[in-house]
């Protein structure tokens, strides 16, 4: 289950796949996803997981392929590349880097920054075997720091 946010004058909508047809829903994310299209990650975890991005970035990429090949249900709202100073308002960190992944909402929301924290805290959250030795966590953490 992969679901997708757009912003359309600022109102969020996403689509969602649920029992072979696309939904179309408005999304508070208080009120989120109907409990007939939960997956088995999503009743683990019910709280919300929005990706902060931006196009292209291969970072990103990493992120929303080791959520979509484990059917990780997410949101990705994208931010704004060329305005550092608005960036700094739509990244929950106050950062300047993508990708950021928040989940849930409201005071107890868990911000995480970089792909690779990322991909450690949904490892080791949902058991994704995303890292299947120490060598293979080694390496992927040196790719992501260039050393």
């Amino acid at each position: 289950l992969f679901l997708r946010s757009y912003n359309f004058i600022s109102t969020e909508v996403s689509l969602l796949p649920c029992d072979n047809k696309l939904l179309f829903l408005k999304i508070n994310m208080e009120k989120i996803t109907p409990s007939s299209c939960l997956s088995t990650n999503q009743a683990v975890n019910q709280e919300p997981i929005v990706i902060y991005a931006f196009e292209g970035s291969h970072f990103v990429f990493k992120v929303l392929s080791a959520m979509q090949s484990r059917n990780i249900n997410h949101y990705v709202t994208f931010v704004d590349e060329d305005n550092a100073e608005k960036r700094k308002e739509q990244l929950p960190s106050g950062g300047q880097s993508v990708p950021e992944m928040t989940v849930g909402t409201g005071k107890d929301r868990i911000i995480i920054s970089d792909s690779e924290e990322i991909l450690h805290w949904l490892d080791d959250t949902f058991q994704m075997n995303l890292f299947l030795t120490t060598i293979a966590s080694e390496l992927s953490q040196r790719a992501s720091s260039k050393t």
